[in-house]
């Protein structure tokens, strides 16, 4: 079956060029110029992926992601936009993003990190182990994290990634460089703070067990240390 992808930009010039591509390497593509038409159907056809332009009228692409964390931590969504202040960058991982392109896209490489971070959600659901950290219990199958009395956080596929590779790495370093391979699934480029963004929503995450710290090793990587 041919995967869904909602495409939401307002340059309808753009959405039509991106549209049209994606629709040539076999996507099913549905497209939205502005944020409450996306959020309409997204929730009604339940996309396995989607792209958002972040500067959009009704709803922008911050708050239309907001809206739909609330209910789907686990749909990979890929901001495509002009913005580029760290910022900006910061706060779309801060509220749910998976990954982040810059406009003018490249729609090869889109095209590649659509079907990376589609290929990383069905593993997701397919493989894994279940990790107690401390006082949570962490399934690296659906990237739930479990704590006893405070209840279930859905991680963000990045986020579940990250600490996928922590807990399988329980008291080691590691690199940057795996953690940035653990997410797009090769050695790149991109901002090398979208790791420390997700590694800060962890700690928030976790902060209820004062014996678990996820460590930052200058100039290498982080680890997680319990007790």
């Amino acid at each position: 079956m041919n995967h869904q992808i909602l495409l939401a930009e307002d340059d309808r010039n753009l959405c039509e060029a991106v549209k049209i591509f994606l629709e040539s390497q076999g996507f099913v593509v549905y497209a939205a110029h502005n944020g409450l038409d996306a959020y309409g159907m997204f929730k009604e056809l339940k996309p396995d992926l989607a792209v958002f332009d972040i500067d959009m009228p009704g709803l922008d692409g911050f708050k239309l992601t907001q809206q739909i964390r609330k209910d789907d931590n686990q749909t990979p969504i890929i901001f495509a936009t002009a913005y580029s202040p760290a910022e900006y960058v910061a706060r779309g991982f801060n509220i749910g993003a998976d990954d982040y392109i810059r406009k003018p896209v490249d729609v090869i490489e889109l095209v590649a990190r659509i079907r990376y971070h589609l290929k990383n959600k069905t593993q997701a659901i397919a493989q894994g182990n279940t990790y107690t950290i401390g006082q949570y219990t962490f399934n690296s199958k659906t990237f739930r994290l479990l704590h006893p009395t405070n209840g279930e956080v859905k991680l963000t596929n990045s986020q579940g990634a990250i600490l996928q590779q922590l807990c399988a790495n329980l008291g080691k370093t590691v690199l940057r460089e795996a953690l940035t391979e653990a997410l797009w699934g090769k050695k790149t480029d991109m901002e090398t703070r979208s790791i420390d963004t997700h590694v800060s929503s962890l700690r928030k995450y976790l902060k209820d067990d004062p014996a678990i710290e996820i460590r930052k090793c200058y100039g290498q990587g982080y680890q997680l240390v319990v007790g």
